[in-house]
C-alpha cells in the first residue's frame, strides 16, 4: 500500500512544515515503510490529486496535511472507495475534525499514523459534495464565507477568524424563512437564524454546534436556532461555542436538537450552504448521511495491538 502525504504549503507556518517533512522521513525510516510527499499548488489541487489516485485503482492511503479545507478536498477526491483510505495530519489554522477523537495529539504522531488501522466513518453528502464534519446554513454559513477571508490575515487563527466574521455578520440582516423535511416525514416551516447538521461535533475553529454527534452512528445531528434579535445572539454565542445550548432550559424556546438521516431544505431566496467551510449558494438542498462511507486512518487504533495498548482504540 502506498502512503502519500498531501501537504498544503499554505497551511500553518514554515517551521511546522519543516517539522512535518522531517517527521515523515524519520518515521518512514524507523518503520521501513516507503512514503511519498505531494505538495499542493493551489486551491482544488488536493482534490484532483486524490481523485487521480483513486481512479488509478492502486491501494493507497492519502494523508491530508493541512487544515479542514485540505481534508475536505482529499475526502471529496476519494469519496466512497475500496482502494483508498484517508488520513488527517492537522497542521492548518482550523483543525476541528480531529476534535471528534479522544486524543488529538496522536494525529501529529507520524509513526502512529503509518501504523494506524482503517476504520469506517460516516460521510455527509449534499449538493453533490461530501463532508466529514458539519454542514450549516444561515448565519453560520454567512460567517464561514467571511472566515475564509480573515484566515488569510497574519496572526489570525481559526477561532479568531470565526469570531471576527461573526461580528461582521451581525451587521447584516439575520435569518431567513424556509421549509424543512426530515427523513421524508417530519415537516415544518419557520424563520431560523442558523441550522447546523453534524456528523462531527465542532466547527468554526472551536464552536461545538452539534456536541452530541458521533462520526460512526449513521445519523445526522441537527441543531436549529430560531430567529432571534441581535442583542440575544451575543449571549447565545457564548453558550453555543461551548456546546452548552443542547438541553439548556433557558434556550428551549429557540433551540431544536434531534437526529435523522436526511434533511431537505427549501427557501424562497438563495442562501449560503457551508460544507466543512466550503460555500455553495442555493435555494434548495438535501443533506443526507452515508453510513460508513469513508475509510479513515485512525492513529488511535493500531494495526498490531496487544493487551497493553488496547486502550489506544478511539472512543467515538
Amino acid at each position: 500500500m502506498k502512503h502519500i502525504f498531501i501537504i498544503n504549503p499554505a497551511a500553518g507556518k514554515d517551521r511546522e512544515k519543516k517539522w512535518l517533512c522531517d517527521a515523515i522521513d524519520a518515521a518512514a525510516k524507523k518503520l521501513n515503510i516507503e512514503t511519498e510527499k505531494y505538495f499542493t499548488r493551489g486551491e482544488g489541487d488536493a482534490y484532483l490529486f486524490a481523485k487521480k489516485v483513486k481512479e488509478s485503482g492502486e491501494k493507497a492511503r492519502l494523508y491530508a496535511c493541512g487544515g479542514d479545507g485540505t481534508l475536505n478536498e482529499v475526502v471529496n477526491g476519494v469519496g466512497i472507495s475500496e482502494n483508498v483510505s484517508v488520513g488527517c495530519v492537522p497542521c492548518g489554522t482550523g483543525n476541528d475534525f480531529v476534535k471528534n477523537f479522544s486524543d488529538k495529539s496522536a494525529f501529529l504522531d507520524i509513526e502512529k499514523q503509518l501504523m494506524g488501522d482503517d476504520v469506517k466513518i460516516d460521510l455527509i453528502e449534499t449538493m453533490g459534495k461530501y463532508s466529514v464534519n458539519i454542514c450549516n446554513l444561515g448565519f453560520d454559513a454567512d460567517v464561514a464565507g467571511g472566515m475564509k477571508k480573515f484566515k488569510r490575515l497574519p496572526l489570525v487563527n481559526g477561532s479568531m477568524a470565526y469570531t471576527m466574521a461573526v461580528v461582521v455578520g451581525l451587521i447584516n440582516k439575520l435569518g431567513f424563512r424556509a421549509s424543512f423535511v426530515f427523513d421524508g416525514e417530519k415537516k415544518f416551516e419557520r424563520d431560523i437564524m442558523l441550522m447546523a447538521v453534524g456528523n462531527g461535533i465542532c466547527y468554526g475553529g472551536g464552536y461545538y454546534g452539534t456536541p452530541e454527534a458521533k462520526i460512526d452512528d449513521g445519523l445526522l445531528d441537527v441543531c436549529i436556532v430560531r430567529k432571534i434579535s441581535k442583542l440575544k445572539i451575543l449571549d447565545l454565542i457564548k453558550v453555543y461555542k461551548k456546546g452548552k445550548h443542547v438541553g439548556n432550559e433557558k434556550l428551549k424556546d429557540i433551540i431544536d436538537y434531534f437526529r435523522c438521516k436526511t434533511v431537505l431544505v427549501k427557501a424562497e431566496k438563495p442562501f449560503n450552504l457551508s460544507y466543512d467551510g466550503e460555500i455553495a449558494v442555493t435555494d434548495e438542498a438535501e443533506i443526507k448521511i452515508i453510513g460508513g462511507g469513508l475509510k479513515f486512518c485512525n492513529p488511535l487504533k493500531l494495526k498490531e495491538r496487544t493487551e497493553n495498548n488496547e486502550d489506544l482504540v478511539c472512543k467515538f
